[in-house]
């Protein structure tokens, strides 16, 4: 990519460290050009202005033009006493201004509901001292509150320094963290002087909170295969030893056992019963419509919310047991993902229903026939439902007549004529952790 290219498409993508707004269309996202000028300009004026000056700033303008006017006023000192604190400031800021080698350890994923910490790492790459310093002063994203700021008095020249800043993840979701970055508003705090960190933007998972099950019962279709450890991490597995056999063309030679094959005089090979796992299909509805205005304010779907800690807490008891889960998150594109029994492949479910979004109309109809004959082969599956209508039932009728047996649970108000094996849950229940058994 040429540099023009580059320079283009930053300006699209706007400032790192403020959240653009966006609009959406049908045929892929974009942003208006007055929309990205503006925050590019109110991202100048944030980062170089104190609030101070935001206010002091128009007071300083009215006077200058009164001043022009009223040639023998007397406000005309005081337009004399605001251009004295700004060379002041313009002169000890510039003289003063910060020049840090910082490094930023954030953690990769945190849970929804948690505090977190953001670690830096300062060193003074000047020989004059930094005063009045503060760490990432911009919000990474709504989705996380500030709890305590990074902040430190004074650096001396080639010191070195750790703060900590603090943060509490409210929603879930993958925030993007902007380039850390230092900013100084010594002398007198009407203008801000900073710096910034080499490297990428860090990547910050929140995924669902949700409560550890103490039991689940599979769907009585769920098929015991023994490829299924084959085609995941093996981290923790260990067949069992059934005995020992004669050795036949064609079988490993790491198996041999030598010390009985020079008891018998001939080679013998040691025999191993292969794992069996169960596997099971679970299929998470993410259809959940939210007004314009709850968009913009980012209000999240109840329903939606619960379903993913259920998921996340489904998959988490399985991975513990003798199962391995396909998750598909059903929306207008298919989110699938196998689980192994390790943490890794945990960890990436989680990131996956982190990053699942509310879908604005019904998709559920729209299913790929692959994702049901996935599921006949698989032989069980758990549906986790938003709602009750013709179209969900008809897809839970649709997964039946395939061969699978299945278990529906229901997230929020169920009909009158709810099916008798479908179990209802309240939202409210998956965030208040009293559902412990399923």
């Amino acid at each position: 990519m040429s540099r023009w290219k580059q320079i283009w498409r930053a300006f699209w993508e706007g400032p790192d460290y403020l959240e653009m707004p966006r609009m959406r269309r049908k045929l892929g996202r974009y942003r208006s050009l007055t929309i990205t000028l503006s925050a590019w300009l109110s991202a100048w004026a944030l980062r170089a202005m104190s609030p101070v000056s935001l206010i002091v700033l128009p007071v300083a303008v009215l006077t200058s033009l009164y001043a022009l006017i009223a040639v023998d006023s007397p406000i005309r000192l005081l337009l004399l006493v605001f251009l004295a604190l700004l060379l002041v400031e313009l002169g000890g800021g510039f003289w003063f201004r910060p020049r840090i080698a910082m490094i930023r350890r954030a953690p990769e994923r945190v849970r929804a509901g948690s505090v977190f910490s953001v670690v830096f790492e300062w060193r003074n790459r000047r020989k004059r001292a930094a005063f009045d310093l503060f760490a990432d002063p911009f919000r990474y994203s709504s989705r996380l509150v500030l709890q305590r700021q990074a902040r430190l008095g004074e650096l001396p020249g080639g010191g070195v320094a750790s703060v900590e800043s603090s943060w509490l993840a409210r929603r879930r979701g993958v925030v993007r963290l902007y380039r850390p970055m230092v900013e100084s508003r010594f002398p007198l705090g009407l203008l801000k002087w900073s710096c910034r960190g080499d490297g990428k933007a860090d990547r910050l998972v929140v995924y669902p909170a949700y409560t550890a099950l103490r039991f689940f019962d599979l769907p009585l279709g769920a098929l015991c295969q023994n490829t299924g450890a084959s085609s995941c991490s093996r981290v923790g597995e260990s067949p069992e030893l059934l005995g020992s056999r004669d050795y036949r063309e064609g079988d490993d030679v790491r198996h041999i056992d030598w010390p009985g094959s020079a008891r018998r005089g001939e080679l013998v090979v040691k025999e191993f019963e292969e794992e069996r796992l169960k596997r099971v299909a679970l299929l998470v509805d993410t259809f959940a419509p939210l007004s314009s205005s709850q968009h913009r304010k980012g209000a999240e779907s109840p329903e939606l919310e619960a379903a993913l800690s259920l998921a996340a807490a489904i998959t988490e008891y399985l991975v513990r047991g003798e199962a391995i889960v396909d998750i598909f998150a059903a929306g207008a594109q298919v989110h699938r993902i196998r689980t192994g029994r390790n943490t890794a492949c945990f960890e990436a479910v989680l990131d996956i229903l982190a990053e699942v979004e509310p879908e604005p109309a019904p998709s559920l109809g729209n299913l790929e026939p692959e994702v049901f004959a996935e599921m006949a082969r698989i032989g069980g599956a758990v549906i986790l439902l938003l709602g009750d209508d013709a179209e969900r039932r008809a897809l839970v009728r649709r997964v039946a007549v395939s061969g699978v047996s299945v278990r529906v649970i229901l997230l929020g108000r169920a009909a009158p004529d709810v099916p008798a094996d479908w179990r209802v849950i309240a939202p409210e229940a998956v965030r208040s952790g009293r559902i412990l058994s399923l």
